[in-house]
């Protein structure tokens, strides 16, 4: 079964970005940059990821990792 990843239609170009796990509501990252989110949500939302349908919101809450990389490893 493919998963998905939620996100806004317009998301705002300025702030941090929150990726959750839909699930169980887990928080999987935080990050600065769009482009990093989007890429650990597709990841997480991956069969190799395991995390199911996941979601993309704007948020104020400290970044936790600087980019997919650091997320990553």
């Amino acid at each position: 079964m493919a998963s998905i990843v939620y996100e806004a239609a317009v998301m705002p170009a300025a702030g941090h970005y929150r990726i959750t796990e839909m699930q169980s509501d887990r928080m999987i990252s935080t990050v600065a940059a769009l482009q990093d989110a989007r890429a650990i949500a597709r990841y997480a939302a991956s069969h190799d990821g395991g995390c199911g349908d996941v979601c993309i919101d704007r948020c104020e809450a400290e970044v936790i990792h600087n980019d997919f990389e650091s997320w990553f490893f």
